[in-house]
Parts: C-alpha cells; sequence; structure tokens
C-alpha cells in the first residue's frame, strides 16, 4: 500500500517495524538476508470459453436461429501465495 493513503496507526507501526529490522541489520549484518521472508499474492482468473466451433448447432434452413446465453466471463479465480 502506497504510503500516502496509510492511516497514522498504520504508519507508526511502519516506522517501528522498520527500526526493529535496522536494529537486526546492525547486530547481524553477515547474517540479516537469512532471517527475511518475503511474499506476494494475485488473484488468477480462470474460464473455459467455448470455441465458434463448439457453439454451432445442426440446423434447417427454415427453422430459427438458436437463443444463446449470454456468459459469464469469469467462472472462478484462485489467489495464488508466493514466499
Amino acid at each position: 500500500m502506497a504510503p500516502c493513503f496509510l492511516t497514522p496507526v498504520q504508519k507508526s507501526f511502519r516506522v517501528e517495524t522498520c527500526s526493529e529490522l535496522l536494529a537486526i541489520c546492525s547486530a547481524t549484518p553477515d547474517n540479516v538476508l537469512s532471517q527475511i521472508i518475503t511474499d506476494d499474492e494475485t488473484w488468477i482468473h480462470h474460464w473455459d470459453p467455448d470455441t465458434k466451433q463448439e457453439s454451432m448447432q445442426w440446423k434447417h434452413v427454415n427453422s430459427p436461429l438458436p437463443r444463446k446465453f449470454r456468459t459469464q466471463p469469469l467462472a472462478g479465480q484462485v489467489m495464488a501465495t508466493i514466499f
């Protein structure tokens, strides 16, 4: 989250956390990277669209056009978390 959108409580928590990290860096400068864990998460959207070939139907020349219902573009979503 961008710092300009943080509340005062969130900003003070961020300052405390950074101060603790600086203290760890000062105490053990050679081993500091092995003590940091980072992560990222993202939403992955998935759906199974019909191709034009799959949606075709056999019909007589004089028969009315088949009705097609609008499908939702997103059938589901999954959150992926990476550490």
